[in-house]
């Protein structure tokens, strides 16, 4: 019950109230737990983004945008501008069918977790948005 109702959320305060509430009844989480949480967030960050798809393997994150996407400028930008921040190594873009991805390498030192990626793609999504 609980997992259809965390997949039902749209918006990041409605999973701050669903993660206090479930604490309330089931006590702190755990990293998995905490995992799955961070996760849900990251795809609404995704989908205010027009990322329809993200894969990550051994250091190497693939996000890919559908055509609606127009940040590309502001992406560069935050890539650049965090690049020490994220331990991002390189970056490149191409174009898969009609959208566009980008490759993020990160250094070997970086955990690429749920909070991790709640980090970038969500300080990504403000920077876009200002």
């Amino acid at each position: 019950r609980a997992y259809r109702e965390l997949s039902s959320l749209y918006f990041t305060d409605d999973v701050l109230v669903f993660k206090k509430k479930l604490t309330q009844i089931y006590g702190p989480f755990s990293l998995s737990e905490e995992n799955l949480l961070n996760m849900r967030v990251v795809s609404i960050f995704c989908g205010d983004l027009n990322i329809y798809n993200l894969k990550y393997k051994r250091g190497v994150l693939v996000l890919f945008f559908n055509n609606s996407f127009t940040g590309v400028d502001y992406l560069i930008k935050f890539l650049e501008l965090y690049k020490e921040k994220y331990n991002v190594l390189g970056f490149n873009f191409g174009v898969v069918g009609n959208s566009t991805s980008v490759t993020v390498s990160f250094a070997s030192s970086c955990v690429v977790d749920g909070s991790f990626l709640k980090g970038f793609i969500g300080g990504l999504n403000v920077f876009y948005k200002k």
